[in-house]
């Protein structure tokens, strides 16, 4: 009788312990899950913006002549891995024929050749709304997740507000009281400013690939 009542015993402290835990178990298992949902939404997000920033690259550096067979080597594998609603499909192939035929020199020429007289580029922001309206969940995701996400919100507010100074200068451009030389600075200005939203672009992307491969 003796040994019942002690195995009893046994079971009820099993059960006991078994309720303190459980429900901590099972935090932990909702927070895994909840994590990885996170996770996989924030990255849907960013390979968006990945793609959308090589594109953005590729149309300021075809404005500029500037389109070498690095950056095609770059952006062709990203262009290549997206399958979103953005996607071009003719524009992977019209890269790597650019990229087999084309020298630097001949590419340069076409590109420019395109370029029409006293145009701009039609520049845009860019947000990730899913990602800046999931910011406060990041904290249950790893911290090298939370870096990389962050770094990347940030590279792109620095953007758009590169953005808004590049248009400040297109719109002088106008300016008709110009003197030829202040014009030439300013376009001097204008063609460095698109220069370095492409690299902004670019470094933009390859944040992406850090922290969001597919």
């Amino acid at each position: 009788w003796s040994s019942d009542v002690c195995s009893s015993d046994l079971w009820l402290l099993l059960g006991w312990l078994l309720g303190l835990l459980s429900p901590g178990i099972a935090e932990r298992v909702r927070r895994k899950h909840r994590q990885a949902d996170v996770m996989t939404a924030v990255s849907g997000d960013l390979r968006e913006l990945q793609y959308m920033m090589g594109v953005v690259a590729y149309r300021i550096r075809g404005y500029l002549g500037e389109v070498s067979d690095s950056f095609l080597d770059w952006l062709i594998p990203i262009a290549r891995n997206y399958h979103g609603p953005d996607a071009d499909p003719k524009l992977p192939g019209i890269m790597e024929t650019s990229r087999r035929e084309l020298t630097e020199e001949q590419r340069r020429q076409i590109h420019l050749g395109l370029r029409r007289p006293e145009s701009g580029l039609g520049l845009k922001e860019y947000s990730v709304p899913l990602v800046v309206g999931m910011t406060s969940e990041l904290s249950i995701c790893p911290l090298p997740f939370q870096r990389g996400v962050l770094r990347t919100i940030n590279q792109l507010d620095r953007y758009n507000q590169h953005v808004e100074y590049v248009r400040s200068q297109f719109e002088k451009t106008f300016d008709t009281v110009l003197t030829d030389e202040n014009r030439q600075a300013v376009l001097s200005n204008l063609d460095r400013g698109y220069r370095e939203l492409a690299e902004m672009a670019q470094r933009i992307a390859d944040s992406v690939a850090a922290i969001a491969s597919p």
